[in-house]
């Protein structure tokens, strides 16, 4: 992405002019040039200045008398509060970014995009109020309301998205409706997110594509607008999971199967040992062996020998079972598995090393001791699951849903009408590791060689370069599948500034950027990043 950088002098910052002229005229479009007044406009490009609400349609003014440019921007009002904002001092710098060839932003150079840190920001915005923690964020002086997913249609601009959501903007039962919250998954996008852009670029009928499909995200929306859906993915376990939340159901047969499944193991495990005994030596005795045991070093010294004996008794009589829906049981085993690990209470995402003894929970500020038991999850996660497939059931439509346990960067992709996906980050999530006790259960192929960007490969230049190469090799072969003028909407923490690259590596129109503070509020991961949402487009 081009850019320039221009420094602020002590006339320009007193008088709120941005002296482009080291910008030059062949970094702006052709045209741009306009009269000495406003009765002659030239071609006006679109300026984004960061921390300001609105958008600036402007031109550059040429001179009464000798007709030059005159290198400043003819609406200029707007500067004055952009240096306020972030409150810059004579001679320091902005940076100015072309976009596309009619959109630009401008941003303080000291932060790359991400908000000075010399910003004062007000405690409100307009009647919003504004936390503590989110004064710091220049976006929350949006002077209109976070966007609701059901409002969007294909005509809403793209200026008047507001898509940094606060808790009390959308709470976390909204952010994990139905089957969004199937099952825990790191670094998947919320739903209303995905929704917006499937209601501005899709219509019912068509067919988008998710080239990344994690935990399914976008299938599941996709389906819910009557948008037709083709997702890939390296990870066995993610299409598992993607396959369950998107699927449909005989609730009522669905419900037989859960239930009895979660009887046979209350019968094999809960009872008092004699009934155990006796409802076990009712068994073949080939199978009699298999019911608790495991030659799987990683599940013994994750478990507690209770909860493994509880799983492996769950996933006997699914593997001895006829059950129709056996990938939502799988799914029910997986999350109550996640659940039993010997790990404390606040560290289910990344533990390292199995917690044996008591410990001090930071979630519960008391002493904690591990999970010595799996059943009393096996049952809570039965019920939850129905209940949500349930849910899911009512405003599922029959479009049709096409899930694929394949590499993106080889397969053929059959004609679609647009992208919306968020890729993977270089270096943050070794995606099947994060997933191991599935893998290990379940019997699951791993694929781990063929993920791109893991955090097991780092952030160095070299995994930076391979990520790019990969990503690009990924979106050449979508194109291939798409008409022109189609959409690509890509999400990414691209701390790295790679997609810049890509972008241009695989020849695409930057239509925009839309950036959004992602605020997350819950435990150890809790924090705030940015997040860009790229808007390209097929020539």
């Amino acid at each position: 992405m081009d850019s320039r950088v221009i420094k602020l002098t002590t006339a320009a910052h007193k008088h709120g002019n941005l002296n482009i002229r080291t910008c030059g005229l062949g970094f702006f479009p052709k045209g741009i040039l306009g009269g000495s007044t406003k009765a002659k406009l030239g071609n006006e490009i679109t300026v984004k200045a960061e921390g300001l609400p609105d958008y600036i349609k402007t031109d550059i003014p040429t001179d009464r008398n000798t007709g030059r440019p005159r290198w400043i921007f003819r609406r200029r009002s707007w500067v004055k509060k952009f240096v306020r904002y972030h409150n810059l001092k004579p001679n320091e710098s902005v940076r100015i970014k072309r976009i596309n060839e009619k959109t630009y932003e401008v941003i303080p150079e000291n932060n790359n995009g991400q908000g000075s840190t010399k910003q004062r920001l007000r405690k409100t915005t307009g009647t919003r109020q504004v936390t503590s923690e989110e004064r710091r964020v220049e976006i929350y002086q949006k002077h209109f309301d976070p966007t609701k997913a059901s409002d969007v249609t294909h005509d809403t601009p793209l200026e008047r998205l507001n898509l940094n959501w606060r808790e009390k903007d959308l709470r976390e039962k909204e952010r994990t409706k139905h089957v969004h919250r199937l099952h825990p998954y790191l670094g998947k996008y919320i739903p209303q997110l995905v929704e917006i852009f499937l209601r501005k670029y899709f219509t019912p009928g068509q067919t988008v594509l998710d080239p990344f499909v994690g935990s399914g995200t976008t299938s599941v929306q996709a389906n819910e607008l009557g948008i037709n859906s083709i997702g890939y993915d390296v990870s066995a376990f993610n299409i598992l999971l993607a396959r369950v939340k998107a699927g449909k159901y005989d609730l009522i047969k669905a419900r037989k199967e859960v239930l009895d499944v979660l009887n046979k193991v209350r019968l094999a495990t809960q009872i008092d040992k004699r009934q155990a005994k006796l409802f076990v030596e009712d068994l073949p005795d080939e199978l009699k062996e298999l019911l608790s045991e495991t030659d799987s070093e990683y599940l013994k010294e994750w478990f507690a020998p209770r909860a493994l004996r509880e799983l492996l008794t769950y996933r006997y009589f699914i593997k001895i079972g006829t059950y129709y829906y056996l990938d939502l049981l799988k799914v029910i085993l997986s999350r109550s598995a996640r659940s039993a690990r010997l790990t404390t209470h606040f560290d289910l995402d990344f533990p390292k090393n199995p917690q044996r003894g008591p410990y001090w929970c930071y979630k519960h500020s008391r002493t904690c001791s591990p999970i010595k038991e799996a059943f009393k999850f096996l049952r809570r996660y039965s019920l939850d699951t129905l209940m949500r497939i349930e849910e899911f059931a009512r405003v599922r439509t029959d479009a049709s849903v096409e899930l694929y346990h394949a590499d993106s960067r080889k397969v053929r992709i059959p004609p679609i009408d647009g992208v919306m996906t968020s890729p993977p980050y270089v270096g943050l999530i070794d995606y099947h590791d994060q997933h191991a006790y599935s893998y290990h259960l379940l019997g699951l192929p791993r694929n781990c060689h063929n993920e791109i960007g893991p955090a097991s490969k780092g952030r160095s230049e070299e995994a930076k370069r391979q990520y790019k190469h990969d990503i690009a090799a990924v979106f050449h072969r979508v194109l291939d599948a798409m008409k022109s003028g189609g959409h690509l909407v890509v999400v990414a923490h691209d701390r790295a500034n790679l997609y810049s690259d890509i972008a241009n590596s695989i020849g695409v129109e930057v239509e925009d950027i839309v950036r959004r503070h992602v605020n997350r509020r819950t435990g150890r991961r809790a924090g705030s990043f940015f997040e860009s949402v790229y808007i390209w487009r097929k020539r």
